[in-house]
């Protein structure tokens, strides 16, 4: 009988264990309440690859402009050497 616990101390010992649990469950809601729900993810996902794809093209709609300015102004510079060259 010395290992058995009074009523009082395992009332106590309960409560103990009940504020254990409490705590835990906070804290495991605490966490889930800054979890962003599946379907706001999958949406938010799916925006930011639209977004993404929609900056890519327009970057290489840019890259292809400036390429093009560029052979321009090279073909610009050899005709303007050529001229040069007639007029001497």
């Amino acid at each position: 009988m010395g290992d058995d616990l009074s009523v009082g101390e395992l009332g106590r010992t309960v409560d103990a264990l009940r504020r254990e649990f409490q705590d835990g469950m906070a804290g495991i809601t605490a966490r889930l309440d800054r979890l962003v729900p599946a379907d706001v993810y999958t949406l938010q996902s799916a925006h930011t690859d639209e977004r993404i794809s929609a900056l890519a093209q327009g970057l290489q709609r840019e890259v292809e402009a400036r390429e093009a300015l560029e052979s321009q102004i090279e073909r610009y510079q050899l005709a303007e050497a050529e001229r040069r060259e007639r007029d001497r």
